[in-house]
């Protein structure tokens, strides 16, 4: 088993690459639901 150097911040922009990604396809699937998002919704 070879010792391999560990890159934090590297993980940690792998870890934010894959939650976009996750967000992308939710938003691709269910487009109907972004018009809630840019409505112009106000609270009373």
């Amino acid at each position: 088993m070879a010792l391999m150097r560990w890159r934090p911040f590297r993980d940690l922009l792998s870890l934010q690459e894959e939650v976009n990604r996750l967000f992308d396809e939710l938003f691709e699937r269910f487009p109907s639901r972004l018009d809630l998002f840019e409505s112009g919704w106000s609270p009373r």
